[in-house]
């Protein structure tokens, strides 16, 4: 019963995530807080409130060409006051999915968590069409005990028959810049 219970919250977090990925506002990638890659589509989020009263926003930017693409998703506090609870190991995954749903939703063969130091995860499992794939998660600094001024998630794919190295996933998410 726990796990159909699971099972279901799950599935409604992720319908309900990708509800909200279809709300967020269209908006020029040059206005996005992200920049180092050539996104050809960018969107934000509404704010919302933190658990320590501080608002936070998301922001998402995507790139595709003919053998890969990347959907970058990155929360961040937009005021003081708050910050991004901290997220286990344990659920990243659970949250790379619920952020990237049209990017994970169909991966298979998921492979284990490999921590890279205490801010950057990755990831790889097969996605659709021939791809392989490797999500991350990676957080900013830390405010105070348990909150970040920032965090992302980030699904790489391309075409391949073989598994993307953790070095070169890390490679293409430290490209990934944030604008100050």
């Amino acid at each position: 019963m726990k796990r159909l219970l699971a099972v279901l919250i799950l599935g409604i977090g992720s319908f309900l995530a990708s509800l909200a990925f279809a709300a967020d506002t269209k908006i020029k990638c040059s206005e996005s807080p992200l920049s180092g890659l050539p996104f050809t589509d960018c969107a934000v989020g509404e704010p919302w409130k933190s658990f320590k009263g501080g608002e936070n926003r998301r922001w998402w930017a995507y790139f595709k060409d003919k053998q890969s693409e990347i959907l970058v998703f990155y929360r961040a506090g937009i005021n003081g006051g708050g910050g991004l609870g901290r997220v286990m190991p344990s659920d990243i995954l659970d949250e790379l999915r619920r952020e990237t749903p049209r990017m994970t939703r169909d991966g298979t063969n998921w492979g284990k968590l490999v921590e890279k130091n205490e801010d950057d995860y990755y990831v790889n499992f097969d996605g659709t069409n021939g791809q392989k794939c490797m999500g991350f998660y990676r957080r900013g600094p830390r405010l105070y005990t348990d909150a970040w001024k920032w965090m992302m998630y980030a699904v790489f794919c391309r075409v391949s028959d073989v598994p993307i190295p953790v070095s070169e996933g890390q490679f293409v998410v430290d490209m990934i810049k944030l604008k100050q």
